[in-house]
C-alpha cells in the first residue's frame, strides 16, 4: 500500500512541471517577438532606416529632402602635364587632372563654354609653380583655392563650387 500512496503525489509534480515549462516557452516567444517587432519599426535601434528611432524617422527623412534637392553636377578637365619651375637642372613634371563642380546648368553651360579659357589659366599657373609649392597636403589645398578662385573669376557671374582632383602626380 505504501508503493500506491507514493506513486500518486509523484504524479502531481510532473503535471505542473510541463504546463510551467509550456508557460515559459510560450512567454519567450510572445518576448521574441515583441522585441523583433519594435527592432523592425525602429523603436529600439536598427529597423528599417538603420540608426533612426520610431516616431523620429519622418524628421530625419525630411532634414535630408532639401540637401538632395540641390544638385550637384560635375565638368570633368582633361588631363594636363606641364613641367615645374626648379633650382636644379632636373626637369619636374605635374600630371594632373580634375572636375570642377557647379550647382545649376547655367554654370554648367558657362564653364563648358570658357573650358580653353580655363585651360590656358591653369596652365600658365602650373607652370609657374615649384616642386615644393604643390608637396603635402597643405600645397594640395592651395593649388585647389587658387584653381577655384582664377576658374570663378573666368566663368564670373557663375561659380563653381569645388575643384576635385581625380589625379595629381609630381615627378
Amino acid at each position: 500500500m505504501s508503493t500506491a500512496i507514493d506513486a500518486v503525489p509523484n504524479a502531481a509534480p510532473r503535471g505542473r512541471n510541463k504546463g510551467v515549462l509550456i508557460l515559459i516557452a510560450v512567454l519567450l516567444l510572445l518576448f521574441a517577438a515583441a522585441g523583433a517587432s519594435a527592432w523592425y519599426l525602429g523603436i529600439i535601434g536598427g529597423g528599417r532606416n538603420g540608426a533612426t528611432r520610431g516616431a523620429e524617422a519622418p524628421a530625419a527623412e525630411a532634414r535630408l529632402e532639401p540637401a538632395m534637392e540641390s544638385k550637384v553636377a560635375f565638368v570633368d578637365m582633361p588631363d594636363m602635364l606641364v613641367n615645374l619651375t626648379s633650382s636644379d637642372r632636373r626637369l619636374h613634371f605635374l600630371k594632373t587632372r580634375f572636375a570642377l563642380e557647379f550647382g545649376n546648368e547655367q554654370d554648367g553651360e558657362r564653364i563648358k563654354d570658357a573650358t580653353p579659357r580655363i585651360l590656358d589659366a591653369v596652365q600658365l599657373y602650373l607652370r609657374a609653380l615649384s616642386v615644393d609649392e604643390v608637396g603635402g597636403s597643405e600645397g594640395m589645398q592651395r593649388l585647389k583655392d587658387e584653381l577655384k578662385a582664377r576658374i570663378n573669376l573666368i566663368i564670373a557671374p557663375a561659380q563653381i563650387q569645388d575643384v576635385l582632383f581625380k589625379e595629381l602626380l609630381v615627378q
